[in-house]
């Protein structure tokens, strides 16, 4: 190993573990949103990379390419976000809780079949931003212990992602890869997933059984209604959406690529959220006369940027600082290829043949190496290092959506539900929620490899 791979490596491990401790300089904090463009800033100093290595890295190799995973992620988000700014989700979710009928056992089984349901729509980051403050609101009202719950919610997020091409960016970087479309992709990952939701939330429950109250007393009745903030909005988004969905699922046999649906329906989400915000504002500005106060006026502009427009909720609720983190792994993990570092992947990776042997080792690898390089680098490294091969690349799959479930560091959606617990003042630590998912995620991991190594040898 030369000097320049050695300070390449250096290099990316710090930056990770600046993104997990977020250290502060002068009050301004290092978070994920910030410490990959120094990293990039750094190579460019250190002269590791130019600017012609940034083109080439956005650009692509092959059959993956970055730009286009971007804008999938991004496209696919405000998509989702977009309808969950109506408060459709929220709705639905308190349908669930009122079909428990204060049953606690029902209550922990209904909330990760709806998580399932939702996250194979949305995305698994969507999902976990807004069943968290749910849950909390839920036991806030109830006073009930909310840790299984969120415990269940989180892992059935990040499991059940694995479904659908646009469950998560580590689906895309793989399908991509692999050139998989929407429907082959799901296709392939239909069962493992199934039998992995199912064992995670069975085991889920056989730890915190004792934790989970039979019979949950509400101490104030929940107001499910209020939600629906925009009843006509809901409706077409809701109608958007499901075009969004089985335009998707049909895009091989309409001659158009994920992203090419994915910019497109964002668009027309774009355009009814900026039509409706547009009604909220003239409604609220005729409301009032010109010749009010200042004060006055200043609170209907804050009321309609912040509370009714849903151009702009939607626009504050995207996921805006993972968009320089993907870009500089993108690059970072195109230097890696570029002085040889994936060639060590690639041939070790190469040792391993037959199904069952490239997906076992593939899928464990790659789940002990997301946890060390966080789920998304990880998974564009070893994307690099596939050639091909359709057996490792599901496995990497499993890997990285099973993986990252077994420390908060995982993923970045790790990192932001624990921000979110610390905020709502719920005790979790790295070493609690190890000692919860040391228990569960291997066994998971395991039995959803061997399923998925069953289901290649039969297929092929």
């Amino acid at each position: 190993m030369d000097v320049q791979q050695i300070l390449l490596i250096l290099v990316f491990f710090a930056t990770v573990f600046t993104i997990i401790k977020e250290p502060k300089i002068k009050r301004i904090k290092i978070d994920y949103g910030i410490a990959p463009l120094l990293a990039i800033l750094v190579l460019l100093l250190i002269g590791l990379l130019n600017f012609s290595m940034i083109l080439e890295a956005l650009q692509g190799i092959n059959n993956l390419v970055p730009w286009q995973i971007i804008l999938i992620f991004f496209t696919a988000a405000y998509v989702c976000i977009s309808l969950d700014t109506t408060g459709f989700f929220e709705y639905l979710s308190f349908r669930v809780l009122k079909f428990s009928k204060n049953n606690g056992y029902k209550l922990f089984f209904y909330l990760i079949l709806f998580t399932a349901c939702l996250t194979i729509f949305t995305s698994n980051d969507v999902v976990t931003l807004t069943m968290t403050p749910l849950i909390l609101y839920l036991s806030k009202h109830s006073k009930i212990n909310p840790l299984p719950y969120l415990i269940a919610v989180f892992f059935a997020s990040n499991t059940w992602s694995m479904i659908l091409y646009i469950g998560s960016p580590t689906n895309i970087i793989v399908a991509q890869a692999l050139n998989l479309s929407f429907f082959e992709y799901s296709k392939l990952m239909f069962i493992p997933t199934i039998v992995a939701g199912v064992i995670t939330s069975l085991l889920v429950f056989f730890v915190f059984r004792k934790q989970i109250e039979r019979k949950i007393r509400v101490i104030k009745k929940l107001d499910h209604t209020k939600y629906i903030r925009n009843k006509v909005a809901a409706v077409v988004s809701v109608v958007l959406f499901s075009l969004f969905f089985v335009s998707l699922l049909f895009s091989e046999y309409l001659n158009l690529e994920i992203w090419q649906v994915t910019t497109g329906f964002a668009l027309f989400f774009l355009v009814v959220n900026l039509l409706f915000s547009f009604h909220h504002w003239k409604t609220k500005f005729q409301s009032h006369q010109y010749h009010h106060q200042k004060t006055k006026l200043m609170m209907l502009a804050h009321n309609w940027k912040f509370k009714v427009n849903e151009f702009f909720v939607s626009f504050h609720r995207m996921p805006w600082k993972i968009l320089p983190l993907i870009t500089s792994f993108f690059i970072i993990i195109h230097l890696f290829t570029i002085y040889g570092l994936t060639n060590y992947l690639a041939i070790l990776l190469s040792k391993f043949t037959g199904i069952f042997s490239e997906i076992f080792f593939t899928g464990i690898l790659s789940a002990i190496t997301a946890n060390i390089m966080i789920d998304q680098p990880m998974t564009m490294f070893f994307a690099q290092a596939l050639n091909g091969n359709l057996n490792k690349g599901l496995a990497l799959i499993v890997g990285a959506n099973l993986g990252d479930n077994l420390t908060l560091f995982g993923a970045l959606a790790g990192l932001m539900w624990i921000k979110m617990l610390k905020f709502n003042k719920i005790e979790m630590s790295y070493k609690k929620f190890l000692s919860y998912s040391i228990l569960i995620i291997p066994v998971v991991i395991v039995i959803t490899l061997f399923v998925l190594a069953l289901q290649m040898k039969l297929l092929f």
